[in-house]
């Protein structure tokens, strides 16, 4: 509704086969363990951010194949970046990714179809005595989820808005448990 979301969605699926398969892989985070942790690591300032999505700039419609008319090829990227900015409005906490227009020109400055994505915390380590190069992460956070892109004409450089840690594992589970 505006450039602070809520852009946040909750799908309720109704028992099936398919929800049993779905608990059986484990195929989903769950926002309810270990909070207070998840959202201090996802909050560390170390490292790099990750997040993922599929630029519309990048789609490409192709024939169809196995009796589909056509094929829509979607490029899934992961972007490696820093936050640069974290703010809370309304009880709500939001974190800016930077990106330099130079590193993604192939892709443009549009990122329709980022939204909803991902965003990480990677933390980097090297062990002692290791030389440059032999850093490694062993571990991850979810940390967030991008839905906005925005460009403040500072430079080189264009942003993209993400909903932080406290948002997505204390103020939208507390939510979505509400509406029940």
């Amino acid at each position: 509704s505006d450039d602070y979301g809520p852009d946040l969605a909750f799908i309720a699926l109704p028992p099936s086969a398919m929800l049993r398969e779905l608990k059986a892989r484990k195929s989903f985070i769950n926002l309810t363990l270990s909070v207070p942790q998840r959202v201090a690591a996802a909050r560390e300032e170390t490292g790099f951010v990750a997040f993922c999505g599929y630029p519309a700039t990048r789609n490409r419609e192709e024939p169809g194949r196995l009796g589909f008319h056509t094929a829509l090829n979607l490029l899934g990227i992961a972007f490696l970046t820093a936050q640069e900015k974290a703010e809370e409005r309304n009880g709500w906490d939001y974190v800016e990714l930077g990106i330099s227009h130079d590193e993604v020109a192939d892709i443009g400055a549009k990122f329709g179809g980022v939204s909803g994505g991902g965003v990480w915390r990677v933390p980097v380590y090297r062990r002692r005595g290791d030389a440059p190069g032999q850093e490694y992460f062993k571990d991850m956070t979810f940390a967030g989820v991008a839905f906005l892109e925005q460009d403040y004409g500072r430079g080189n450089r264009f942003f993209i808005r993400a909903h932080g840690p406290s948002s997505i594992y204390q103020n939208f589970v507390s939510y979505v448990r509400s509406a029940k």
